[in-house]
């Protein structure tokens, strides 16, 4: 029932209550945007808390609703309401993971899936189709016809089989294991593939259900994939040739001319149409090979209807898996990269925080030459995501939110950590430099620091960068309870306690 309908039914003085979370709203091409959650005029109450999953990932599912908190969606927003602040607590009591007591839940940074038959089943989510496919393609160990083929797609001459073996040779996918050598047929090459699927890999289920879900939903994205196959072999010795591509499956594309290979790429950039990303990836990773992949695929996966009680792999889309949960989740990394969503200084606000490296009057060498800010007005710094599409970032959050036990985040959380913390480690560089520790000269606000942010095209100076770390970066160490002399990275994956972070930066700024 539509909610004007609803409310036109009730009687005045009716109580109704509102549950909906704005910052998982991810179906606004279907007319269920946030600004609709937003718009309501109510008493708010948060219900914060989580029995799905401790707090080590409910620290990670925060890093998307820090990002909003820090961006136009709630700094200034003219286009729609502004999105109201909040974290996500974990309360899920401690589990026993593997006889070993585990507090709050697993966050991991490696992949999961070359020991899936420990974590089974194992759930993917991605923000497409096509970024599961791939991944469900390298667990069939189809990922390695990408490479046998030339820059320009043609076959090379290698065979591959599968066998069992203890020994380190070849690349390992779960028990089997891969070795190319010379061979002069091709369709050696393909059984060869093929046949491999069906000994000792994973049982592999697709969640979702509907025309718009599950393997309907998949068949559409493979029939996708074979069309623009077909634009990228199109092509004569020299150029690649026009073609026009079929509206019903291309709707953003319905009234343009025949395009190319090249001016469908070009097209998408432009109008910033994310919708065909993976499935020019898939042809641009196995080109030539992209059929065989394909069918592969078809055959093993759509074809084989593995249930959700005996797979020991699911794939599932973000959009699929809202409202559900699992114990084993990895996350895609085609979903919102924050370490190249870019940051903008355009937030006009008087800031309050220590002035770089300010000099005070009769101030020794010895001392830091720093004092707190009296209110000097500049542009602070923010994330640069849009004030009113919320949908990806939305996106990540929904996704990082369905594992109970083990959460295993996209590189793309990693490196955006990383440059956290290798901005802490630079600004902590400053203040040395300002004290006179090392027997360096004082920098000033003006000299060029080694940092190039994406859209800016040029280095920023250290007084930038010492105001983005005081906006961005210190508030979130601060939150997440990081010691200064620890990083980001450290404090909230257990699989990088053992990288020496310190010895890697100091060699960046050192270089």
């Amino acid at each position: 029932m539509k909610l004007r309908d609803l409310l036109s039914k009730l009687i005045i003085g009716t109580h109704i209550f509102f549950v909906g979370d704005s910052a998982q709203c991810i179906y606004g091409f279907r007319g269920a945007k946030s600004s609709y959650v937003m718009k309501l005029t109510c008493i708010d109450t948060k219900l914060t808390q989580s029995w799905r999953f401790g707090p080590n990932i409910a620290r990670v599912a925060n890093l998307p609703l820090y990002a909003k908190e820090h961006s136009k969606q709630t700094t200034e927003n003219s286009r729609s309401p502004r999105w109201i602040p909040y974290r996500v607590q974990g309360v899920r009591k401690e589990e026993e993971e593997g006889g070993d007591s585990v507090r709050g839940g697993l966050v991991k940074t490696r992949s999961l899936l070359e020991d899936w038959k420990q974590f089974k089943p194992l759930t993917l989510v991605g923000r497409t189709n096509g970024g599961l496919m791939v991944k469900a393609m390298d667990l069939l160990g189809l990922g390695e016809l990408k490479n046998l083929g030339t820059v320009d797609g043609i076959l090379g001459s290698y065979d591959v089989e599968f066998h069992q073996s203890d020994t380190e040779g070849g690349v390992s996918l779960g028990g089997c294991d891969v070795e190319y050598h010379q061979s002069d047929t091709e369709d050696k090459l393909t059984s060869a593939v093929v046949d491999a699927t069906s000994k000792n890999l994973p049982k592999i289920h697709i969640n979702g259900k509907g025309d718009m879900s599950g393997t309907k939903k998949w068949g559409k994205a493979i029939k996708q994939i074979r069309i623009l196959y077909e634009l990228f072999t199109n092509r004569d010795e020299t150029d690649y040739l026009p073609m026009s591509l079929p509206s019903t499956d291309f709707r953003e594309f319905a009234n343009e001319d025949p395009v190319t290979w090249e001016s469908f790429n070009e097209i998408c950039l432009v109008k910033e149409i994310g919708t065909y990303v993976m499935a020019v990836e898939i042809v641009n990773m196995y080109k030539q090979n992209t059929l065989k992949a394909i069918d592969a695929f078809e055959s093993n996966i759509m074809s084989s209807k593995v249930s959700e009680t005996e797979a020991d792999i699911i794939l599932t889309t973000c959009h699929s898996a809202k409202g559900l949960e699992w114990d084993h989740v990895e996350i895609c990394d085609d979903l919102l990269n924050l370490s190249s969503t870019s940051y903008m200084d355009s937030l006009g606000s008087t800031i309050r925080h220590p002035s770089f490296l300010k000099v005070t009057p009769g101030q020794t060498k010895s001392e830091t030459p720093l004092e707190i800010s009296k209110g000097d007005t500049r542009n602070g710094w923010q994330f640069a995501l849009s004030s009113f599409k919320d949908e990806e970032i939305n996106c990540l959050y929904v996704a990082l939110t369905r594992a109970k036990k083990t959460l295993c985040v996209p590189l793309s959380i990693k490196l955006f950590l990383q440059d956290f913390d290798r901005f802490h480690y630079i600004v902590g560089t400053f203040k040395k430099d300002a004290s006179g520790e090392c027997g360096m000269k004082v920098p000033l606000s003006s000299d060029e620091s080694m940092i190039i942010l994406e859209k800016m095209k040029q280095k920023l100076t250290k007084g930038q960068l010492w105001n983005l770390y005081y906006d961005l970066v210190d508030p979130l160490r601060k939150e997440l309870d990081v010691q200064d002399e620890s990083t980001i990275l450290q404090s909230l994956f257990t699989d990088c306690v053992d990288e020496s972070m310190a010895v890697k930066l100091e060699t960046e700024v050192k270089s």
